[in-house]
């Protein structure tokens, strides 16, 4: 892949929790995750427009945290991804839609989602280009 990180306004990464079946799981903090859904003024990241029912604990739109780079490729860098750099929040519709939609559907998202994101994801050292990230959601060109 091709992948790099920047030095400058980056945490380092933590270390994998390896569950009984052997498996690595990166943390997360729901701290980081709270921030950025205060941060996006509890809106959809893809489209503003998109409603949600007020949800009980913070009375605000529900919405969904989603990391724009996957957690599944936290080894591939030397920062940490859980940032609100490259938290989106997302309305359930497009939460599900960017994990369960067509490769059309979700390379559109993507695009409109990266270009969005990408100064904050560099100036935090991560560095991706979009043909990897479409690669890290099982896009193919």
């Amino acid at each position: 892949m091709n992948i790099k990180t920047l030095g400058g306004n980056s945490l380092p990464k933590p270390e994998p929790v390896i569950n009984t079946l052997e498996t690595k799981r990166w943390p997360r903090d729901a701290r980081v995750a709270a921030k950025a859904l205060s941060l996006s003024d509890y809106k959809c990241a893809y489209d503003e427009s998109h409603t949600s029912f007020i949800s009980k604990v913070t009375d605000k739109r529900y919405l969904e945290v989603h990391h724009l780079v996957p957690m599944m490729y936290h080894g591939d860098f030397d920062v940490s991804l859980d940032r609100t750099a490259q938290l989106l929040a997302l309305c359930p519709t497009c939460y599900r839609q960017i994990h369960h939609g067509n490769d059309e559907e979700k390379k559109k998202m993507l695009r409109k989602l990266y270009l969005d994101r990408q100064n904050e994801l560099r100036a935090v050292g991560v560095e991706v280009n979009f043909n990897t990230l479409c690669n890290m959601y099982g896009i193919e060109d």
